[in-house]
């Protein structure tokens, strides 16, 4: 993966502290398995438009739960993050010849870079529920005050204790167009929701649901190399017609 921007992704991580960056794991099922595209495309800024949220926790019904605030991010805006995993995501699932990527900066992305296509879109929603179960959290604190052997019995006590977690994302208009023509070759909404209702509690804890958020994300990214792979594999007829005549 093409990466010019090094120094600037490295400056951010530098000064972000403890921000979380949205980051998961990829595997062998994250390949795209289709035809090859032997072209190199661009990642552009993914314009962050989710609502704000300040507050990390909020009542449901009476009950507390957990969010995703937009301040725990690197520089507090989801674009940088996001961006930078699709990007990671889309190299490894082989799709494209290469994939470019200049750091998830607005500034950066007027920097041509010679790749004959470019991928674009918007966040409008990367939203995380769980549901704080406070039983099993308040005996993991006690326990915590009793070493290593009350941190065990903590874990064992609870054993089977359950969370509810709830998760949408959305990436709207992502589209994937000719730098030279300006023709879009595909364009789509990938609008994702999860609802674990038996997850474990501490899925739900003040990081991990940072963490959950960004798996869902994985799906909602290989969602898109599907869709754009399929429309890719099989252009639409009357674009031939319209070369014959």
């Amino acid at each position: 993966m093409n990466v010019p921007c090094i120094i600037c992704t490295i400056a951010v991580l530098l000064f972000s502290g403890c921000a979380h960056t949205v980051e998961y794991d990829l595997t062998e099922q994250d390949r795209a398995f289709a035809r090859k595209i032997n072209k190199v495309v661009e990642v552009k800024h993914f314009t962050d438009k989710t609502p704000r949220r300040s507050e990390a926790v909020v009542k449901i019904d009476g009950e507390r739960w957990r969010t995703n605030p937009a301040r725990g991010y690197t520089d507090a805006n989801l674009s940088y993050s996001v961006s930078s995993m699709v990007a990671r995501h889309l190299d490894h699932s082989g799709l494209f010849r290469d994939v470019v990527y200049k750091g998830g900066f607005e500034e950066a992305d007027t920097l041509p870079t010679g790749a004959p296509l470019v991928l674009t879109g918007t966040i409008t929603e990367y939203s995380i529920l769980g549901r704080v179960n406070r039983g099993a959290e308040l005996k993991e604190t006690v326990a915590g005050f009793f070493g290593w052997m009350g941190r065990a019995a903590g874990a064992v006590a609870n054993l089977g204790e359950e969370t509810e977690l709830r998760v949408k994302i959305t990436l709207k208009d992502v589209q994937l167009k000719e730098v030279r023509t300006g023709r879009v070759l595909w364009k789509d909404t990938i609008s994702l929701y999860r609802k674990y209702a038996e997850a474990d509690y501490e899925t739900a804890g003040a990081r991990a649901v940072y963490d959950n958020a960004d798996d869902c994300l994985r799906d909602a990214v290989n969602e898109l190399i599907r869709r754009m792979a399929r429309k890719l594999e099989h252009p639409p007829a009357h674009s031939t017609a319209r070369r014959k005549r």
